[in-house]
């Protein structure tokens, strides 16, 4: 199952994708044995924080847990954490804070999300 969860942090409805932080993530198994192949967290600045490229982490910089997963007829309830480094302009190998531009995250996320398959 392939996952984008996406959250603003603004009253207003946002015009764009500044001031975003986008979660992508691909799980394999049943949903009681759940495992993360696959993900990315994204961070796209906004006026507050300046103008820039992204901020990107993947696996190697950061830890994504997929804690519960329920599928109901065409929606679908997702709930875990994450945490770790992103890298500004994004990173292939691991990196460490003193070597690049990067800003920490954490937090947790619980959706309920359209099955895309069963429209």
């Amino acid at each position: 199952m392939n996952a984008r969860l996406v959250g603003q942090v603004r009253r207003d409805p946002p015009t764009s994708s500044e001031g975003s932080l986008t979660i992508d993530f691909r799980t394999e198994g049943n949903p009681t044995e759940l495992e993360v192949s696959d993900f990315t967290i994204t961070l796209t600045p906004d006026e507050e924080i300046g103008p820039g490229p992204e901020y990107t982490a993947s696996a190697r910089n950061a830890d994504l847990d997929v804690e519960s997963l329920v599928v109901s007829g065409d929606e679908m309830v997702v709930a875990g954490s994450f945490s770790g480094q992103l890298v500004q302009g994004g990173a292939q190998g691991l990196v460490l804070e003193e070597d690049a531009s990067t800003m920490t995250v954490d937090g947790n996320f619980q959706a309920t999300i359209p099955r895309l398959e069963s429209r």
